[in-house]
């Protein structure tokens, strides 16, 4: 995914100004809003002596374009992007979860857990319950979560932060949560590090003891990350 992110920053138009409001994180991530808008943050280290920027430049208007006249309308939208020391900022806005995953040609999700039953972002995998910010001692598998109810939830493939509008419930064991509504997706060996610590009681996600997970092993949650809020 890191490709398809560097592409997008070196190639977008320099010199706007406006931004993603008060999201200002300090890696690459996403915010979720009320109405569905996904707002992204993209952040990178770019190496001039490799790429071209000119015709990089080119290629994502052309892609930006394409994609808001194929849809009718601008869905979405380049709202910042600058470089300072080296590092690349990028900011866009995206109508719906959809124009997020045609434009950046991703696996993402959000809407209800009703929603994705029967769809490649169905919940699987293990599940660790959230509450005020905090993760419980307690895994779950994913009919535990859907029998909970119907809440909202994020569904994606990218390693990155993630902000949701609404107290997080649940978060799949390959997630770290860092917040009520904030959580980061980790890498497959990074989760599984997470894991065996917290198996064993060193330091990292809290202690899971045995007897309380004998039934439910901890396995990451295929190849997707899952947010579950309300």
């Amino acid at each position: 995914m890191k490709g398809k992110r560097l592409l997008l920053i070196a190639a977008v138009v320099a010199g706007l100004t406006t931004g993603c409001g008060g999201f200002k994180p300090d890696q690459t991530g996403i915010l979720v809003e009320k109405n569905g808008r996904i707002k992204s943050v993209i952040k990178e280290n770019l190496d001039k002596s490799y790429y071209d920027e000119t015709e990089l430049k080119s290629m994502i208007e052309e892609t930006v374009n394409n994609y808001n006249a194929e849809m009718g309308t601008e869905q979405v939208e380049i709202e910042k992007y600058q470089v300072k020391d080296g590092e690349a900022t990028l900011e866009m806005s995206y109508d719906s979860f959809s124009d997020y995953q045609g434009l950046n040609q991703v696996k993402f999700y959000q809407g209800d857990l009703a929603g994705a039953q029967g769809t490649n972002y169905e919940l699987q995998g293990t599940f660790f319950q959230v509450s005020k910010g905090k993760v419980t001692q307690d895994a779950v598998d994913a009919s535990t979560v859907m029998a909970a109810g119907n809440y909202n939830m994020v569904a994606l493939e990218e390693e990155m932060f993630v902000q949701v509008p609404g107290e997080i419930v649940f978060i799949s064991s390959n997630m770290e949560l860092l917040g009520k509504d904030k959580a980061i997706a980790k890498g497959k060996e990074s989760a599984q590090a997470e894991t065996e610590q917290a198996q064993t009681g060193e330091a990292g996600i809290p202690v899971l003891h045995p007897e309380e997970t004998e039934d439910i092993p901890v396995e990451e949650s295929s190849d997707l990350f899952y947010i579950i809020y309300e």
